[in-house]
């Protein structure tokens, strides 16, 4: 009679694997947005006259000096002085830095229009200024003119937040109506998901004032990246203001990477139209290597095969002049 010998599990293999295993990498980005998403978002249109006040100056956003920083100073920079205007009469010069109107930060073109807007008769509004190191008060009286050219109703951000802000007036707890008022709601927009309702106002963008309304659609694109936290403070139809929170549109996300080291290895860069797989990671050689950069391919084997493929190009040949009249000598 004979026995049969037990089965007996064998994980050597497995536990030989599993240090190789633990090192394979994996890595994710989100897709591309598409550029039409970034494209201008203003919406235009005719309006009847209306009586608005004007300073007789124009101002451009506050942009640091350091050309590499994205960042904003406070305020908006005078760069044009109309003469005799009220701007000029209160001693406001080019360069000045204008901080406040009547109390309310103006740290964008748009919000400044929006406190204008809030002015109805001609009278003294005080003025925050900076000239240089120098921060200083002065008063002016806007001058009430009739407009009739067309506005900007409303900016629109198509691609993060999903979201149509306009400068609309005053409302219930934005007397001055300096808050951007939300007038639209796109598809799957993280704000509507986050409770937020048409004909709320905007009051703060993480933690910052929001400016006007094409100021917040400026800010949205500098600060957030697909599937970004946000956080907002939005003011109500009843002038209550409560905060919310929400993560900006994800389009989604794709393997970009695979990394088993040292048995092989691949990488894509859509934005750089870039492939890269290769085999056999001997620190100065690989056993074989692919690499694609656009529509041109190379491979190589140990180092020591190489070849390439690429797209042709027809390259032109000089051509020879000949003299009018014979002679028979050519010249380049």
């Amino acid at each position: 009679m004979t026995r049969s010998r037990p089965l007996r599990r064998r994980p050597a293999a497995f536990l030989a694997l599993a240090p190789l295993l633990a090192a394979c990498t994996v890595e994710y980005a989100s897709l591309p947005l598409p550029a039409a998403f970034f494209q201008e978002g203003a919406v235009d249109e005719l309006r009847p006259p209306e009586r608005r006040a004007v300073l007789g100056l124009e101002v451009a956003l506050n942009e640091a000096d350091d050309l590499a920083s994205l960042d904003l100073q406070p305020g908006v920079r005078v760069v044009a002085v109309v003469p005799d205007g009220p701007a000029d009469l209160a001693g406001v010069r080019v360069g000045d830095v204008l901080l406040e109107v009547d109390g309310v930060t103006v740290d964008d073109p748009g919000r400044l229009e929006s406190v204008l807007d809030s002015i109805r008769e001609e009278r003294l509004v005080k003025l925050l200024l900076q000239r240089g190191a120098r921060v200083f008060e002065t008063e002016a009286v806007p001058e009430v003119v009739t407009v009739e050219t067309g506005r900007t109703v409303a900016w629109v951000e198509r691609a993060l937040l999903r979201v149509a802000v306009a400068d609309d007036g005053p409302g219930p707890g934005d007397p001055r109506g300096i808050h951007p008022v939300v007038v639209g709601l796109g598809p799957d927009s993280p704000l509507a998901d986050a409770g937020v309702r048409v004909g709320e106002r905007i009051v703060a963008f993480q933690g910052r004032d929001a400016g006007s309304a094409a100021e917040f659609v400026r800010r949205i694109r500098l600060a957030l990246e697909p599937a970004d936290p946000f956080t907002l403070d939005v003011l109500d139809g009843a002038g209550a203001t409560r905060t919310v929170e929400g993560w900006a549109w994800d389009p989604g996300r794709r393997v970009v990477a695979v990394r088993l080291w040292p048995v092989f290895g691949w990488r894509t860069t859509p934005t750089e139209d870039r492939d890269l797989f290769w085999v056999g990671d001997l620190v100065l050689l690989d056993l074989f290597r692919y690499e694609r950069i656009g529509g041109e391919a190379s491979w190589s084997v140990l180092g020591l095969l190489h070849w390439e493929t690429g797209e042709a190009v027809l390259e032109e040949e000089p051509v020879l002049e000949v003299p009018l009249g014979g002679g028979g000598e050519a010249h380049p």
